[in-house]
């Protein structure tokens, strides 16, 4: 299989952390938590790659450009970024070369990214139909190359994480890589019959793990404000008690301790606890659930 070359990002001194890793596979270990994350991250990536790869199969095949225009929304603001990963810390956990084919996935999904761009460009004056035909050979490479090397970054970084991943991960690795495979060979596999994209279900995955946080917190819904305690904190949200019964769904701002401020919905309540979902998830490696 041969690959056209893929430009990374520049590699400093943080790249000569990478070695033979250490394996840490401690259940609970922030390094073992993170390079979990970044299986989970490196699979939203494939899982949007083969949606989009699957459309411009599907394109090509039938002569249609609605499916391009599914792939562009599709991925439409998703810029995946090798760079906000800690080399050093993932070092302990996945070798280099496991890191290296994930930039150079990451890179190959811009780069796919980057010629639907400026596919759509054209459709807006060009027709999006004329566009089509002018740009879906350069699409079909593109987005092909980004699942091969989709295909070979989830195997190398399986097999390097294989034993600190739950069950469903390894699932969700094996599904991807075997669809993959079949829209690499021209299958417009994730499409549905009119074309529409259709993503493959992975296995069900555990709830974000929490981290104790116990600090003491001040609440503002709407015009009420109010002092509450909160116990734990996960990637997608806060545990809360002390609190007054409040509808789901309610907006919630919050404000802990530390000085750090969040704004979510609340996604339970029951007697004095609640549970609150972010508007935004942290990163896996926010200081108050890493480290």
């Amino acid at each position: 299989m041969m690959f056209k070359p893929i430009e990374l990002p520049e590699h400093g001194a943080a790249d000569d952390a990478f070695a033979a890793p250490v394996a840490n596979t401690s259940e609970g270990s922030a390094e073992t938590l993170l390079a979990r994350a970044f299986v989970q991250e490196t699979h939203v990536v494939v899982l949007m790659t083969a949606g989009a790869a699957s459309a411009v199969n599907y394109a090509s095949q039938f002569g249609t450009s609605q499916p391009l225009i599914a792939a562009s929304d599709l991925i439409a603001g998703f810029t995946p970024r090798i760079e906000q990963w800690p080399k050093r810390i993932l070092s302990e956990q996945l070798s280099r070369d496991a890191f290296h084919q994930a930039a150079e996935f990451f890179a190959a999904f811009r780069n796919a990214d980057a010629a639907l761009r400026e596919y759509a460009k054209e459709g807006s004056t060009l027709g999006i139909e004329r566009a089509a035909s002018l740009h879906i050979a350069n699409l079909l490479r593109e987005w092909r190359d980004a699942a091969q090397y989709g295909q070979m970054a989830i195997k190398t970084i399986s097999e390097d994480a294989a034993p600190l991943l739950p069950e469903e991960d390894l699932r969700s690795s094996e599904i991807l890589m075997k669809t993959l495979g079949r829209i690499v060979q021209s299958e417009p596999l994730c499409c549905g019959n009119d074309g529409t994209i259709v993503l493959p279900q992975l296995a069900e995955r555990r709830r974000s793990p929490r981290q104790s946080l116990l600090q003491d917190a001040r609440i503002h819904i709407g015009n009420k404000q109010f002092d509450a305690f909160a116990r734990d904190i996960s990637s997608g949200g806060l545990g809360l008690t002390r609190m007054p019964p409040f509808q789901p769904g309610m907006i919630i701002d919050v404000e802990l301790a530390c000085g750090r401020a969040f704004r979510g919905r609340i996604a339970w309540s029951r007697g004095e606890d609640a549970g609150m979902t972010f508007d935004e998830a942290l990163s896996p490696t926010d200081p108050l659930i890493f480290g």
